[in-house]
């Protein structure tokens, strides 16, 4: 949604004076349109619903996924690449059968990752460290394990096509992966490919590049010294949440996502499917030879080329100040369903409801305060003029003419969020604000509330479901401290009942 080009011919207009007039004209300009901005023409109505083929809530999931254990654990069909980076001075693993210095290979970000590959009488763990800035691109979902649809992404960008490498023939197709990636971004500069399973890895290119040997540890060949293979999920249990694997940083401003509304043969594809089926294997030629071009565009352009905005910080900001409260009044309506089907029709139970109602009007209150006008108080006009403050209260003035294509992606996904969820907010509160909630002295009619709690139930049920934001996903209670929160994989055939569980870290591997 956008400000009307009438607003943006005027900052122009201001830019072009020089010197201190220039500044002097535009700060005027701004108190000029300060309280009447929230009248300005948006593309789409305040209360517009959104599409069902919408895809801003999938690109702002992932946008506020990225390097995090459990949102990937999810849903392990990854649909977005973006450039990444590992500072000088990080420690990263590798483990081996023998003391042969690696040339292309796997490296990890816990040891306990490494370890796994310590097999035989020669086992040898190497620690690393890099000497410079390594420069990778990041696959998000499970795109390190083996089945299913994780790859998808990455046989795009490597082979053009889905299934590539996949025949029954072939001995080690994993090798023919990492072999043929280093090749397509050896003329871009990519060190490697960050992917995720149990816990983070990189399929490194080129030891002697980025790297220098830290140790070269001969470990102990008796089973009994080695530690258990639950450490592996232990350890990536540690970066479930934000900010994930803080060691690599996503250039979020280079995020490419398949769910771009332009690839039509993905939006095709996913039409009447669970999210659990997602998956780009009837991506389109034509739409293959955008994504690559993108891609290679992406990769290839100077670093600094963007707006600055920090795309996943901002994502962050939005569940923060919106995820916990969504919650509560979930938990509140779905309260007033229990309270309101008790046949006791005793002033307890009548109080108890009305209680429960006042609550979620302070709620409701509480969330759209700082978006609310002090003119036309309960006036349409004072409805909408909410619900736009709301939508816009983290986009204005973004520097646009600075934004990368895949800027203007994920702009249009923090807007479309945003609007879903301040359209729902404002929508029951234009309910709710002619209701009277007073404890004490009010002529609150259950009779009436009653039919009006469960249809906000409902469109708070479907903007959650809809939303499906990272920041819900946790064990509640907390696990123990002899304990990991785990998320376990949604199969295909699964809608999100499998719910992050408690592992024991001393429990056997599953």
């Amino acid at each position: 949604m956008r400000w009307s080009t009438k607003l943006q011919y005027l900052f122009v207009a201001c830019a072009a004076v020089a010197g201190y007039s220039a500044s002097r004209c535009c700060r005027q300009a701004e108190l000029e349109t300060a309280n009447t901005k929230l009248q300005e023409e948006y593309t789409r109505s305040w209360d517009e619903r959104i599409s069902e083929e919408a895809t801003g809530n999938l690109i702002f999931r992932s946008l506020s996924s990225l390097m995090q254990m459990a949102p990937n654990s999810r849903y392990p069909n990854g649909h977005s690449i973006a450039r990444a980076s590992i500072a000088p001075g990080t420690r990263l693993y590798h483990g081996r059968g023998n003391s042969k210095l690696p040339v292309m290979d796997w490296l990890a970000f816990d040891p306990e990752h490494s370890q796994t590959f310590l097999r035989g009488q020669n086992g040898t763990l190497f620690t690393f460290m890099t000497t410079r800035e390594l420069k990778l691109i990041y696959f998000d979902g499970c795109s390190a394990n083996k089945r299913g649809g994780v790859a998808d992404t990455q046989d795009v960008l490597i082979w053009g096509e889905v299934g590539h490498g996949r025949e029954p023939w072939r001995s080690d197709p994993e090798l023919d992966r990492i072999t043929d990636a280093c090749a397509w971004g050896r003329k871009y500069g990519i060190d490697g490919f960050v992917r995720m399973e149990y816990d983070f890895e990189i399929m490194y290119c080129d030891f002697s590049q980025g790297l220098t040997l830290v140790s070269s540890l001969d470990t102990p060949s008796d089973a009994r010294l080695a530690p258990p293979l639950m450490e592996v999920r232990h350890a990536g249990g540690r970066h479930n949440a934000f900010p994930g694997e803080s060691r690599v940083q996503v250039d979020s401003a280079t995020m490419i996502s398949f769910f771009d509304p332009a690839l039509t043969s993905l939006v095709a594809a996913r039409r009447g499917l669970p999210r659990t089926q997602y998956r780009i294997a009837h991506i389109s030629g034509e739409d293959t030879a955008r994504v690559r071009a993108d891609i290679s565009e992406m990769v290839a352009r100077d670093p600094t080329g963007k707006s600055g905005i920090d795309w996943r910080t901002l994502a962050q900001a939005i569940q923060e100040r919106f995820g916990d409260r969504l919650l509560y009044i979930r938990h509140l309506l779905h309260l007033a369903r229990l309270v309101a089907a008790d046949t006791d029709a005793s002033l307890q139970v009548h109080a108890q409801f009305q209680s429960i109602t006042a609550e979620i009007h302070k709620q409701l209150l509480v969330s759209l305060s700082p978006y609310m006008p002090r003119e036309g108080i309960g006036e349409p006009t004072w409805f909408e003029a909410i619900a736009r403050g709301c939508t816009t209260s983290f986009t204005p003035r973004f520097p646009e003419a600075r934004f990368t294509r895949q800027e203007r992606l994920l702009n249009y996904a923090v807007e479309e969020v945003l609007h879903e969820v301040c359209r729902v907010y404002t929508e029951v509160w234009r309910d709710a604000f002619g209701l009277d909630v007073r404890a004490k002295g009010s002529n609150f009619d259950a009779s009436i509330a009653s039919p009006m709690l469960a249809k906000w139930r409902d469109a708070f049920d479907a903007l959650i479901e809809w939303l499906d934001w990272p920041i819900w996903l946790k064990c509640d209670p907390a696990c123990a401290v002899n304990e990991f929160c785990e998320v376990p994989q949604l199969a295909p055939w699964q809608a999100g009942e499998a719910r992050p569980r408690c592992i024991a870290i001393d429990s056997d591997w599953v």
